[in-house]
């Protein structure tokens, strides 16, 4: 469960100085929110996904994005189109930093009446739990507890909002995941703790970039670095390791085990090409 939107994510050497710009040396069509590329990398890989979100409208970006999804595999509930498709700005340059910016507005406006009940059938759900979501993030999580089916929450960064913790605590929460930049990697530990004890999940999970990533659970802590790879792009690097992490659930695998899954997916992820234009066949398993 997740918004959608279409990504364009554009490509500079460097970010500009204030009042100055920068030359896009090239330009991808890709997917947001995290959930639809969760859901597409996740079904690439052989999991039967559904993607539960907001409509899109009948227009070009509309349009691709919906072929998008078709091309990895993602399942979706009919919806009729919306009235506007919402958009997202990525630019990344070539120190694999990226800026996004939002228009989620056509897409929260459609996210009021979203039918959850395929959530209900589901052998985990997979929830972004952005501030802007939590409305429908809680009851996403409401409905899972209803029937039983365990959680993946991602936090997005956001700090968490007090209606998705308080429906995190009536359901049973696999994992729950955020991110830290580098520059806060310190404070790991501290986020570790307030997550399990606002979210009582199995485990608390916290990307750190190309540090890898550290899982805090009742066993202990465990901390998985990243491989060293050549990279073309970050954008969608924490939905791959989401659909990482949702595979090793559906695989049964331990933490230490679904930690290194994850990572692999998220970094594997990043030496693809980020582009879902409809003339493009993305790599099964790896699309974005």
């Amino acid at each position: 469960m997740s918004y959608l939107a279409y990504a364009r994510v554009l490509h500079v050497d460097r970010y500009p100085q204030a009042d100055t710009g920068a030359v896009v040396r090239h330009s991808e069509m890709s997917l947001a929110a995290d959930g639809p590329i969760t859901a597409s990398v996740a079904a690439g890989r052989g999991a039967t996904t559904i993607l539960l979100s907001n409509p899109v409208s009948d227009d070009g970006p509309g349009r691709d994005v919906l072929k998008a999804l078709r091309v990895a595999g993602v399942h979706q509930v009919p919806m009729h189109p919306a009235a506007e498709t919402a958009h997202l700005t990525v630019i990344a340059d070539r120190r694999g930093t990226r800026t996004w910016y939002a228009e989620p507005g056509p897409a929260l406006h459609e996210l009021d009446g979203l039918d959850l009940t395929p959530i209900s059938n589901a052998r985990l759900a997979y929830i972004d739990g952005y501030s802007i979501l939590a409305p429908t993030a809680a009851r996403a999580i409401q409905t899972a507890a209803a029937h039983d089916v365990p959680v993946l929450l991602n936090l997005g960064n956001d700090q968490p909002d007090p209606a998705i913790i308080a429906a995190a605590r009536t359901a049973t929460v696999y994992a729950v995941q955020t991110g830290l930049p580098q520059s806060q990697t310190d404070h790991v530990d501290t986020l570790a703790d307030s997550l399990m004890s606002m979210f009582r999940p199995d485990a608390a999970i916290i990307t750190l970039g190309d540090k890898g990533a550290r899982a805090r659970s009742a066993h202990g802590t465990h901390l998985v670095r990243a491989e060293t790879v050549p990279t073309r792009s970050t954008h969608g690097a924490g939905a791959a390791f989401s659909a990482g992490l949702a595979l090793a659930y559906l695989d049964g695998l331990g933490l230490p085990d679904a930690l290194r899954l994850a990572c692999h997916t998220g970094t594997e992820h990043c030496t693809l090409p980020c582009d879902f234009s409809p003339e493009v066949t993305p790599q099964k398993g790896l699309v974005q």
